[in-house]
């Protein structure tokens, strides 16, 4: 096999928590995660040296790009040392707390482990990736799990949430460095409860996951920019049963129960915002296999 695509999906945290920070300065997380069909396509083919090109400017193209890091992390593995070149269709948006840019780490180590027949495990994918990211080993896996630690210790779980999600990033990035700085001297953390949140996607029960919704990094992100507390509170004007930040920012996500709901929600967003999306979550039997080879 010389060329393979891979379509990978963004990432939403229904729930986020930081448990305390590392010796190592990476900081312990409880989470649900659930990936959204919002999708980037990335085409890898065999080379001599990493080339990476892409339809969005924003993305950087050297070696302070994730899919660089990751490639050349696990050519360690090859005793060629062989790389790839990449070409990167960004759908997901970029510095929006979706993990775009650490879901084409995880595409770039699947292409490579498929295109140089290594045989790795997902596990032994997920040990190279959080070496470079902490969402890496969960965007390996995809669909939806409880993730702890850093973010590698996985508990896949399998809910198929039957609503739509409307998505609005407004016309800036939050980094993720930046929203842990903020709280890392916080003491007045709100918690998820992540029973009402376990609860709600394993039994579909909406109002016990709309109480689960909750995202530490929330308040202190919106302090520092209104704006998103604007887009939240539009999204309950307009019915959402239930809004969240997701990940560190600075992208809002509402769930309906129906799409002539969701579609007035996106149409009154998108009078406002170049980036919003009418999506749901990704529905698969097995959460290990939402992304697909071609």
């Amino acid at each position: 096999m010389n060329k393979i695509q891979i379509k990978i999906p963004a990432k939403v945290n229904l729930g986020l928590d930081i448990v305390g920070k590392r010796e190592d300065n990476y900081h312990n997380i409880k989470t649900v995660m659930h990936s959204i069909n919002i999708y980037d396509y990335l085409t890898f083919e065999k080379s001599d040296k990493i080339v990476i090109t892409c339809n969005n400017t924003e993305v950087p193209k050297d070696e302070s790009n994730i899919v660089y890091k990751c490639i050349k992390e696990i050519s360690k593995l090859n005793k060629e040392n062989k790389l790839l070149s990449v070409h990167i269709e960004k759908k997901i948006p970029v510095c929006a707390g979706l993990g775009g840019g650490s879901a084409n780490g995880a595409a770039a180590l699947i292409a490579y482990n498929k295109i140089y027949e290594l045989n790795l495990s997902r596990d032994e994918l997920c040990s190279i990736g959080e070496k470079i990211g902490a969402d890496i080993p969960f965007l390996i896996h995809s669909g939806a799990g409880m993730c702890e630690g850093i973010g590698e210790k996985i508990r896949p779980i399998y809910p198929y949430i039957p609503c739509y999600v409307v998505l609005c990033k407004p016309d800036f990035g939050v980094s993720t460095k930046f929203a842990y700085d903020l709280i890392d001297n916080a003491t007045d953390l709100i918690r998820p409860d992540f029973t009402a949140l376990m609860t709600g996607l394993l039994e579909a029960d909406k109002k016990k996951l709309e109480k689960g919704l909750i995202n530490v990094f929330e308040p202190f992100v919106l302090e520092k920019y209104p704006e998103i507390k604007y887009i939240k509170d539009k999204f309950k004007k307009l019915d959402a049963i239930g809004v969240q930040m997701s990940g560190s920012g600075p992208s809002v996500f509402a769930l309906y129960d129906s799409l002539s709901k969701a579609q007035r929600a996106y149409e009154e967003f998108i009078k406002e915002y170049d980036t919003v999306f009418l999506t749901n979550f990704t529905e698969s039997e097995n959460a290990l296999l939402t992304y697909e080879l071609r």
